[in-house]
């Protein structure tokens, strides 16, 4: 009986990947190079145009063979110019560890002094160490995203596994 219901599991299981569509992907890449950013749809993409210059930010509905589909509007890969990408070590340190964590700190060691009934309860040292992780925090955020100029040294393609599709 166990094993009766474990085949029909496996079964079940085979028939169901078989019909699970392929994937296309939309690729950014080093010209020259291995690295590479791949994109499939679901996922997020923040880009710039060629004609018109207007900067599109949204979810990748579809890709085709030349083309692909962000929040219903149709972006030809010869007309992008640039994809921006943020890069979350960066946002999440700049917000989390400097900005948080500044004022985490001056606002429990005030807190303490306080509780203490030390006085200055805000210490100059406490106004410079949180002053200082909180402009580090906002000086950082130039850099959290990158602008990847399709001009120069990368491109785009679309990676297409339909071809490798098993029926």
């Amino acid at each position: 009986m166990r094993t009766t219901i474990v085949f029909l599991l496996f079964v079940v299981l085979f028939l169901e990947s078989s019909h699970a569509g392929a994937q296309r992907y939309f690729v950014l890449q080093k010209k020259g190079e291995v690295k590479n950013f791949k994109y499939q749809e679901g996922n997020k993409i923040h880009l710039e145009t060629s004609r018109g210059n207007f900067e599109l930010k949204g979810e990748i509905l579809q890709i085709s063979d030349t083309s692909i589909l962000i929040d219903n509007f149709e972006v030809g890969l010869s007309n992008i110019a640039a994809i921006y990408r943020s890069s979350g070590f960066l946002n999440r340190l700049s917000s989390l560890f400097f900005i948080q964590g500044g004022i985490a700190y001056f606002l429990i060691d005030g807190t303490n002094r306080a509780i203490h009934k030390e006085y200055p309860i805000i210490d100059e040292s406490t106004l410079m160490i949180s002053g200082t992780m909180i402009v580090t925090g906002f000086a950082i955020r130039p850099f959290i995203t990158r602008k990847f100029d399709l001009s120069k040294n990368w491109q785009v393609k679309i990676l297409n596994f339909d071809a490798f599709k098993i029926e």
